[in-house]
């Protein structure tokens, strides 16, 4: 850990080397080298999270993290766990494309193991927006299956879990950027602004991912359609709005606010309009552009999301017309973000 946690002259270039190499392995041909990397991975997520505490406060360094001291090496630990997203809510590695990552958190179904190295990579701005943009990707992806195996009428115990992994990349996302932004502020208020800014950086780049088609899960291969839907990158502005007003964690389905939901609603419209085509429902043509059912929805108005009741039941009746299991996806989300503590 000293080697991580002194303060070098090259922002942690060199000892980068120590780690550099995890993340391109992970995905690798070769069983053996692919299960090095995982196994690396593992023992490397496990020392971030037994020193949390050492590695968010630097001692002699004015408390300072290892993001700031350090930043070089802590976007290489971001792209080392980076291909292990889906391993750190739960998938199974035959799932996630991976090898060697076994459960972080075997022996705490909170996920805190989990949270404290996302936090950590979330010390460093950089790191964070690329860990951070994955993270949301890979949430997208699993959205994404779920609708899709929704829409083909085959929505099995196994293929609704999607939407619990989702939920659970949602809440270690937010509590991971709200658990180091209050322990480097120290004020609720300057942790919330942070967080909006860091909350833009994170959206930039996902566009970038999304457009050179990566993989955010590895085993799920590129984002299809309908994911890409599902991420809302086109609500950027929206999503970030006014932090005051509509905090941005309840527009990332944090809580059960009508906001979220409604958002969230959107984005499954949008997303099965775009993957499957539109159809003509009369009570939601007045809310797409120019009231013509070929068209798609209007922005949404951020400081009446949520309030405007017609508007939240249209979207979904809508599902329901569309054939989407909407309750099942909503009750698994929220199972999700309450598993992680």
């Amino acid at each position: 850990m000293n080697l991580f946690t002194r303060e070098w002259n090259d922002d942690g270039r060199a000892v980068s080397g120590l780690t550099d190499w995890i993340g391109p392995d992970a995905t690798n041909s070769n069983p053996a080298v692919a299960e090095r990397a995982g196994t690396s991975a593992l023992a490397l997520a496990h020392n971030l999270a037994d020193n949390k505490g050492a590695y968010l406060d630097i001692a002699g360094l004015d408390n300072r993290s290892v993001g700031e001291v350090n930043p070089a090496l802590t976007q290489s630990i971001g792209s080392a766990v980076t291909p292990y997203i889906g391993n750190l809510v739960g998938l199974a590695p035959d799932q996630t494309g991976t090898l060697g990552f076994e459960n972080l958190d075997a022996y705490d179904d909170r996920f805190a193991n989990a949270k404290s190295v996302i936090a950590i990579i979330d010390s460093d701005p950089h790191a964070a927006a690329s860990f951070n943009a994955n993270m949301l990707g890979a949430a997208g992806q699993l959205q994404g299956t779920f609708v899709e195996t929704s829409m083909s009428g085959d929505i099995a115990a196994g293929s609704s879990q999607y939407a619990i992994y989702a939920g659970r990349v949602q809440a270690l996302l937010d509590g991971a950027l709200e658990e180091e932004a209050l322990n480097r502020t120290g004020d609720a208020a300057a942790a919330q602004q942070d967080i909006v800014s860091r909350r833009g950086k994170t959206y930039d780049e996902l566009g970038w991912l999304i457009s050179g088609g990566a993989a955010m899960i590895p085993g799920f291969g590129p984002p299809t359609s309908v994911a890409v839907s599902m991420l809302g990158v086109e609500l950027k502005d929206h999503v970030l709005g006014a932090p005051v007003e509509v905090p941005p964690a309840q527009l990332n389905f944090t809580d059960q606010s009508s906001a979220s939901t409604t958002l969230l609603d959107y984005r499954l419209v949008q997303a099965i309009d775009n993957a499957y085509g539109r159809e003509n429902f009369e009570q939601l043509n007045s809310f797409r552009v120019n009231g013509n059912p070929s068209e798609s929805l209007r922005p949404v108005e951020l400081e009446t999301l949520g309030l405007n009741g017609k508007f939240d039941s249209t979207l979904q009746d809508y599902l329901t017309f569309r054939g989407f299991n909407r309750d099942t996806f909503m009750t698994n989300m929220r199972d999700g973000l309450d598993d992680v503590g």
